[in-house]
């Protein structure tokens, strides 16, 4: 076999998505004429107003919503610093937010401020940094990579732990701040991951932190990527031949005894392991840096008889291979990972919201999608990151659609 093998190591951890729109929630809005009425009001108020000379910390904000919840006011500062006082006046359909301090503001101000969010049930010194969470009406599975992705918005996730009990799917989840766990439960309790299932149901842990044994899809101690799987296999082996794959045919993987994070992957050629270095080197794969050099090694060996088989793997006959035939068009379309995927081999029952609905499952934000005109079984998706689209990869391609198609995911040079 005249493959060349590729070294394979994984290093870092993963930052948290830019928006979260797979999670579907109340949107603080106003009508026309209520809007329209509290226009004519800031008119007539405007000249009697005076404005401070020096920025405040606190925001003062007019026209929200009777069923406006603390919860709602809170994530509307979120985006720009951390929140750490809210009261909201009732009888006034307003909100005095103090505090909306972004992590680098150059004035702070000296504004002298209650603490109204303590007042209101908010933060105290007793609250855990670890949250519980409840998925009830688990219509979609939920993954740990979904969790993942929609909490650490709030702050830096540093373990996390999913089980089952009671038949309910459960998880707990701990930040490096408490600060960070209860922004992320008065932003998130009640919600729904996905539209009108999967609800989500945040209370605070009795434990102050927790213990990680095994990074796999259970359990993830994003501090500790030392870890094992609890199967003794590297926790990015599944990863390696789908991502590897876009860029050439896997025939082997093995995963080194003495340091279960690195690899050898073979590839079908020179030509096709250099494409994988080129493109694949420095990007992230489940929040893990991917770092890819050649070997000295120029074929994986497999185990003999009687010899341990569980860290070498033989992917000869795999079903993702995409370069088999040497006339494949899949030679001229080969490109770095990017925000935007190519889809393929789209039977004609699946519909736009179907295929955007596949795709959020796997913890991807959906931004635009786009059938092509003159075949219809192609189609363009664009997801919120590189690192989305790279793990959508992974996880869809070769997914089955039904009626013998089988979806074929591939990077695209093209945006929507």
């Amino acid at each position: 076999m005249d493959g060349l093998v590729t070294d394979v190591s994984a290093v870092g951890f993963k930052a948290g998505p830019d928006s979260l729109s797979s999670v579907s929630g109340k949107s603080l809005t106003m009508s026309n004429s209520t809007q329209a009425k509290g226009d004519e009001n800031g008119k007539k108020k405007f000249k009697g107003m005076r404005f401070p000379c020096s920025p405040s910390r606190v925001l003062h904000l007019r026209q929200i919503p009777d069923d406006a919840t603390e919860a709602d006011v809170i994530s509307l500062g979120l985006p720009f610093g951390r929140v750490t006082n809210v009261l909201i006046l009732r009888g006034r359909s307003q909100s005095t937010q103090a505090a909306l301090q972004a992590m680098n503001a150059e004035q702070s101000g000296n504004l002298a401020i209650t603490n109204a969010s303590a007042a209101e049930g908010g933060l105290s010194p007793g609250h855990s940094s670890v949250l519980r969470i409840i998925v009830e009406n688990l219509f979609y599975p939920v993954t740990l990579e979904v969790l993942y992705q929609i909490f650490s918005k709030f702050g830096f996730v540093l373990k996390i732990v999913t089980f089952t009990r009671n038949n309910q799917f459960q998880a707990l989840i701990q930040y490096a701040e408490p600060v960070n766990a209860y922004y992320a439960k008065m932003a998130l309790d009640g919600r729904n991951i996905y539209n009108a299932c999967c609800t989500l149901r945040i209370d605070f842990s009795k434990l102050t932190s927790l213990k990680v044994k095994y990074n796999n899809e259970k359990s993830r101690d994003f501090t500790r990527l030392d870890l094992p799987a609890t199967d003794g296999q590297l926790l990015l082996d599944p990863a390696i031949v789908a991502a590897f794959g876009a860029y050439g045919d896997v025939l082997r993987v093995k995963i080194m005894f003495k340091n279960k994070e690195n690899a050898l992957v073979q590839m079908a050629d020179s030509t096709q392991a250099q494409l994988a270095i080129t493109n694949l080197n420095g990007q992230k794969i489940y929040g893990k840096f991917i770092r890819t050099t050649l070997s000295k090694h120029h074929n994986i060996q497999l185990p003999r008889e009687g010899e341990d088989s569980s860290l070498t793997k033989d992917y000869s006959n795999s079903p993702l291979h995409r370069f088999k035939n040497p006339c494949s068009k899949n030679f001229q379309n080969i490109f770095p990972p990017s925000a935007t995927l190519h889809l393929s081999n789209i039977p004609p029952t699946v519909s736009f919201d179907d295929l955007k609905s596949l795709f959020a499952r796997t913890g991807s934000t959906v931004k635009a999608l786009k059938f092509f005109q003159k075949d219809c079984k192609m189609a363009l998706i664009q997801l919120g990151s590189v690192e989305e689209a790279v793990h959508a990869l992974i996880e869809l391609h070769n997914y089955d659609l039904g009626e013998n198609h089988h979806l074929r995911v591939s990077f695209s040079k093209s945006t929507i």
